[in-house]
């Protein structure tokens, strides 16, 4: 059996979440290598330009936005399982699948997680330095983009995987429970028309 910090290490690890995330990005979205390799220019540009000629460095907001990103999906994720044990629970939970994906995620929460204000509090002094030094705060116009992107696209899959997930393993922990399969296509078409893709190519 595997130790709990390895189990945990690999639910939570910033770096394992994005490259998977933007693995499966490359695979089942059309658009996304285009916004990466726009992000990648920006991310050499910005690197090359402003270095550690400011405090936090360039390195250091660009691996903050990753784990700010990263801290995001875990939550949002968790809230995809938690919302399918509620509907199992109280059937009348899945009128949520029907709202506002915002709301869905729980998004107004985020910067309440440890994670995201952490980071979050990194890139925002980073903004900071760079309008003090720089009087200009586009510079990083080309990485918020792409991390909008990712937010837009991620936080929507991150919360299905964690829906999907929860399909296949509380059958394994509660006692008759049973995935909704009407509401989980519902939820599904409704992603497919907001993404553009099939969210199941995850699978």
């Amino acid at each position: 059996m595997k130790r709990i910090n390895d189990v945990l290490h690999q639910l939570t690890d910033s770096a394992t979440i994005m490259e998977e995330l933007k693995e499966t990005l490359r695979e089942i979205d059309p658009g996304f290598r285009a916004e990466e390799e726009r992000y990648e220019a920006a991310r050499g540009f910005l690197v090359e330009k402003i270095g550690d000629s400011v405090t936090p460095s360039a390195s250091d907001y660009l691996a903050a936005m990753e784990a700010e990103c990263a801290a995001a999906l875990v939550y949002i994720g968790w809230q995809g399982f938690r919302l399918n044990l509620d509907i199992f629970e109280h059937p009348i939970n899945a009128l949520l699948l029907r709202g506002d994906f915002e709301d869905l995620h729980r998004e107004r929460r985020l910067l309440t997680v440890p994670g995201v204000e952490k980071y979050n509090r990194i890139a925002a002094a980073f903004q900071e330095a760079l309008l003090e030094q720089f009087g200009d705060q586009e510079l990083t116009d080309g990485i918020s983009s792409f991390y909008t992107y990712l937010e837009t696209t991620g936080y929507k899959l991150a919360h299905y995987f964690g829906f999907r997930l929860a399909d296949g393993f509380l059958r394994h922990v509660i006692p008759g429970y049973t995935d909704d399969s009407v509401n989980t296509t519902l939820y599904k078409m409704a992603l497919h028309d907001a993404l553009g893709f099939d969210p199941d190519l995850m699978e």
